[in-house]
């Protein structure tokens, strides 16, 4: 069985590389669906009947809060970023162009260490989206 639970937070960013417009900076309201896989817990425990117990997703929430929510998302080469460095802003910095895939494989490499997460989907838009692993 698969789980879900959905986060939102609010970012800037820009594609150095990019052709189009994506090179600007601009901004988005995220929306993170973090899924979960696993059995039904049948024990007599408070997490009987669940595969995992909602709460437990609290320390995903802590963690965008805390990095990714009103920062800049950055590659440590950016002239952006030294910008907010010297006005003391909030950054996040990755090894990897920003875009919603690196994003969602970021975040899935990262959230391993709270628990095991089935798959990460990064939506920039309503209508645009990256699922790592497919």
């Amino acid at each position: 069985m698969l789980i879900a639970k959905t986060f939102e937070f609010d970012a800037a960013h820009r594609l150095s590389l990019h052709s189009g417009k994506c090179k600007n900076l601009h901004g988005h309201r995220y929306k993170v669906v973090v899924q979960i896989e696993g059995e039904i817990n049948q024990e007599p425990s408070a997490s009987c009947g669940m595969v995992k117990d909602f709460g437990d997703f609290s320390v995903i929430k802590s963690w965008l809060d805390e990095k990714m929510d009103h920062a800049y998302i950055s590659q440590k080469d950016d002239s952006i970023a030294a910008v907010c460095e010297k006005e003391w802003l909030k950054i996040y910095y990755m090894d990897a162009p920003t875009t919603a895939e690196n994003i969602a494989k970021h975040l899935h490499e990262t959230f391993q260490s709270f628990f095991p997460v089935h798959s990460i989907q990064v939506y920039e838009t309503p209508a645009t989206r990256a699922l790592y692993p497919w």
